[in-house]
């Protein structure tokens, strides 16, 4: 075990299953630049990529982190996989579309925490007019609630879902729904061997041109487009060779999504009309009873 003293009390060392760097002040990663003494300060033509303070706040994009432990400013223009939903001021929504957006934290897994603060203003808003109740109940009546599962149970659970089909959705409530393309779905979901890109496999459906995602048993996910097929196999480009390869499905063009949160404020809306109606009965009630 050894630390490599760099100035004083700071220093880069090695213990246990650590590499670890030491010191009282703050931290920071450069891009590019010339020395400066300044704290801080990149130096000429150089970008401070990442800072750590000495109490323990980390900014990326800035050298002030001061709103929070993590500050980020800036983010990277992408877009997210059909059927990803999100939070935001007015609730809860799904995906529908392929416009790229500019993102500063992205993860693969859960996020939690106690609260979240979404930004909202009328000054960022452009209204257009208020929303006809009484169209929105009737637009509601002819949503259909299912009842569901997932068909990937690994990735989905097993857990029974109440929610909305998309292609019902569409035809009573077509503004909410989108298609987005190159979406993998699990239409297949079966085992067979693979002999040079050879996969046998019956009533598999598959066509010609299409992708198909495969899982190898090491657990390599690999998509191949099919060269050819017959009534019991398919031919795939690649030579590989697997004695059992999981055929989980094919992409489409079509996969279509919904827009969670204007259903909810539909909902929101069509309640307003509802409370109307209500007010109204109860007014005729109180007259007959008066009379």
């Amino acid at each position: 075990r050894q630390m490599i003293n760099l100035k004083g009390i700071n220093g880069i060392g090695v213990q246990t299953d650590t590499t670890y760097f030491r010191t009282y002040q703050n931290f920071a990663w450069y891009k590019g630049g010339s020395h400066s003494d300044a704290e801080f300060d990149p130096g000429s033509r150089g970008t401070a990529l990442m800072v750590l303070k000495y109490n323990g706040n980390v900014g990326i994009g800035t050298t002030n982190p001061t709103k929070a432990k993590l500050e980020i400013s800036g983010g990277v223009s992408s877009s997210v996989n059909a059927g990803t939903h999100y939070l935001n001021e007015g609730g809860t929504g799904e995906q529908t579309n392929t416009n790229n957006y500019p993102f500063s934290i992205y993860v693969n897994s859960r996020i939690a925490g106690s609260i979240f603060h979404a930004h909202s203003d009328l000054r960022i808003k452009d209204v257009i007019n208020i929303s006809n109740t009484e169209k929105d109940l009737e637009t509601l009546n002819k949503i259909e609630i299912v009842n569901y599962k997932y068909k990937d149970t690994i990735i989905n659970g097993d857990k029974v879902h109440k929610k909305v089909i998309a292609q019902q959705v569409a035809k009573v409530f077509p503004e909410v729904v989108d298609s987005v393309k190159d979406e993998i779905v699990p239409d297949i979901m079966q085992k067979g061997p693979m002999q040079k890109g050879k996969v046998s496999l019956s009533g598999h459906s598959l066509l010609v041109g299409e992708e198909v995602k495969v899982i190898y048993r090491e657990g390599k996910q690999k998509c191949y487009k099919v060269n050819s097929i017959s009534d019991d196999a398919f031919q795939l480009d690649t030579e590989e060779s697997a004695e059992e390869l999981f055929i989980y499905g094919r992409k489409v063009n079509d996969f279509h999504v919904v827009d969670y949160e204007a259903i909810a404020m539909l909902n929101v809306s069509a309640t307003q009309a509802l409370s109307k109606k209500i007010k109204e009965l109860e007014s005729r009630i109180s007259q007959l009873e008066a009379a």
